[in-house]
């Protein structure tokens, strides 16, 4: 078998292993629909990773910020988040960072992605070694050479929460 039919065959394996509807979820609507999810993503880390950048990505978009407000607003420990004038600006301007994680999304091809369709990255998932109670997920950016962490917190109501990001939204090669 040759290089590139082994590759589509992992491909076609990686789908096959994906949970039935997952990699086609789209962006939720409202904060209310963002919380029903959560009570059935966020039971695992990787779940509210992937919950945290859907609301980075309704977000980002000026005529749904305000629904993005109230999602990330569920979805992370720092209650202060629009306090940081980088990680606010990030969203607004310089999508493509976040984007930069999306299976596919590359800067020659202007890291273009599918909000709506989308799946992280993951290349690491495990208890956090410095925290309790804390869960470390390890990203990919193609536009970073090394993996970034994502740190999540489990909450008395079972549900993980971001709680440390700041490596997420450091700059990645240019589009």
């Amino acid at each position: 078998m040759g290089t590139r039919a082994r590759g589509a065959a992992m491909g076609l394996i990686i789908l096959a292993l994906l949970p039935a509807g997952a990699a086609r979820a789209t962006l939720p609507r409202d904060a209310e629909e963002f919380a029903a999810r959560m009570k059935r993503e966020a039971v695992t880390p990787d779940g509210a990773a992937k919950l945290w950048f859907e609301a980075i990505f309704v977000y980002a978009k000026e005529a749904t910020r305000d629904g993005g407000r109230r999602m990330l607003s569920q979805i992370m420990l720092d209650t202060k988040w629009e306090q940081n004038a980088y990680f606010v600006d990030r969203m607004k301007n310089k999508r493509y960072v976040f984007a930069s994680y999306a299976r596919g999304a590359t800067p020659e091809n202007h890291y273009q992605m599918d909000p709506d369709d989308f799946a992280l990255v993951i290349v690491g998932s495990e208890k956090d070694r410095f925290r309790d109670q804390a869960w470390r997920v390890d990203l990919k950016s193609s536009g970073a050479d090394a993996k970034r962490p994502l740190v999540l917190d489990k909450g008395d109501d079972g549900l993980w929460r971001v709680h440390v990001y700041s490596d997420i939204y450091a700059d990645v090669k240019a589009p």
